[in-house]
Order: structure tokens, then sequence, then C-alpha cells
């Protein structure tokens, strides 16, 4: 039976530092974006050189916007003709009326 092998113990940040790691992370988007002010991106960065896990939100945040914009959506194909057909079949055929019920118009395609 293999020893269990303990846990590193997890790194909590006090409350200071939790507090500046909140306001870092709010301010993160638009450092990247480069609207931060200079200012702001001065402590940032000072914030940054002492808190990892601040270091890899950033990372993945920088990952994320990476895959969002590689990320192309292809255009649906239009739909062949003999699909086309039968869908506008099916809209132009008359609603059966039934008694008491409204008649439903059918949308007509362009």
């Amino acid at each position: 039976m293999k020893a269990r092998q303990p846990k590193a113990p997890k790194i909590k940040p006090n409350a200071r530092r939790r507090g500046e790691c909140r306001a870092i992370f709010a301010a993160l988007s638009e450092f990247v974006d480069g609207t931060l002010p200079a200012r702001d991106c001065h402590e940032l960065r000072k914030h940054l050189e002492s808190c990892t896990p601040c270091v890899e939100y950033l990372e993945s945040l920088k990952k994320t916007i990476d895959l969002c914009q590689a990320y192309k959506l292809a255009a649906a194909p239009p739909p062949s003709a003999v699909v086309r057909k039968a869908f506008e079949q099916a809209l132009s055929k008359k609603p059966v009326r039934r008694a008491g019920k409204r008649r439903i118009r059918s949308p007509r395609l362009p």
C-alpha cells in the first residue's frame, strides 16, 4: 500500500492581499487592452511581481482572448434548391381551421 503524500499547503493571501487581487482582476482586461491609465499600470505591474495567482489569472485571460480572436465562425451554406422548395411548400399550406380557434397566418419567405 502506497503512503499518501501530504498535500502542499495552499498559500492564502491575507485579507489586504485578497482585496488587492480583486482590484487587479477587475483591471486586467483594461491592462491587456492597453486602456488602463499609466499610473494604474505601474501599480498593477508592481503587484504582479509578487503575486503568482494574479500572474496565472493574467496568463489565462491572455490565452482566452487569443483563442477567441482566433476562432472563425464559418458561414452556414445556403439550403439546397430541394430543401428550400420543401420549406416554402410547408409554409404556404393554409392551416386547418378548427371550430372556435383563430386562423394563424403562415410567414412567407422572401
